[in-house]
């Protein structure tokens, strides 16, 4: 997987870009996939024409087949997709704002579903697709990825200067209460306005991203009294509490799974 920063005119929505290779074709078959949330926006492009599959469920035989290109999130909870038949991918991590900037939409129109990238760029999602399946150096096609970003940017107001200010507070775990009364603001209106440029509540997004910042520590070998600890937990029952809510793994089940990509579990791993 190649990951780059992003151009200076992307950097307030965009987190960064990637590129993944095919695996190797002499791999075990990976079935299906549990991708795990974070409370970020992003966009797939799968080359050449392989849609997404998502399941609703385990019990979800047939599942819904997508398109190639997609935007998806912020997700606030686990989802099941088919990886049965991986293949090489071009894709971008959002930042809290770049619904409305890249996409014209609210993010609570995309909270935890995918939408065709055509739905938000009608015409626009065909060229990119045939400029990125047209390269094959993955250092132009983040190229490509990013020129397309950048033309799709919107002249939107930014974010809300109170939202854009607590961002990194919320990231830092600072109590939502303090939050709020250095706002300003009625605790109504603070959630709002948070709502309106995240697509979930401030105590939510925050509970994703320790979450994320856990799973590496969690795949480590650390105690579980440690890693509860360090990755902002009261104690290893509240990390057991959150794991199987966002995963529906226990942190044990988690480890022992040993993912490559920390957010993406094989579904027959059993919590």
């Amino acid at each position: 997987m190649l990951v780059r920063p992003t151009l200076p005119a992307l950097r307030d929505v965009v987190e960064f870009l990637w590129t993944r290779d095919a695996p190797a074709k002499n791999g075990p078959p990976t079935g299906r996939e549990l991708v795990l949330p974070d409370g970020r926006m992003h966009l797939a492009v799968r080359l050449g024409g392989r849609p997404l599959r998502l399941y609703a469920d385990p019990a979800d035989n047939a599942g819904v087949a997508l398109t190639d290109a997609v935007v998806a999130g912020p997700y606030g909870r686990a989802y099941l997709k088919d990886a049965s038949d991986p293949g090489p991918s071009v894709g971008a991590i959002f930042r809290v704002g770049a619904a409305q900037a890249l996409f014209g939409c609210e993010p609570g129109e995309l909270v935890d579903r995918h939408g065709a990238l055509a739905q938000f760029w009608p015409g626009a999602d065909e060229t990119l697709r045939d400029r990125l399946n047209s390269e094959v150096e993955p250092l132009r096609q983040l190229q490509c990825l990013q020129e397309m970003l950048a033309a799709r940017l919107r002249r939107v107001h930014g974010l809300h200067p109170q939202v854009a200010g607590v961002l990194q507070d919320v990231r830092r775990g600072v109590p939502i209460g303090e939050l709020v009364a250095a706002s300003g603001f009625s605790h109504r209106r603070f959630l709002d306005l948070f709502r309106q440029a995240a697509g979930m509540s401030p105590k939510r997004y925050a509970r994703l991203v320790r979450f994320r910042r856990v799973l590496p520590m969690a795949a480590g070998d650390l105690a579980w009294t440690e890693v509860a600890l360090a990755g902002g937990y009261s104690d290893q029952a509240h990390l057991i509490r959150e794991f199987r809510e966002f995963s529906g793994l226990t942190p044990q089940a988690y480890r022992m799974a040993c993912p490559f990509n920390r957010r993406h579990v094989p579904s027959s791993v059993k919590g």
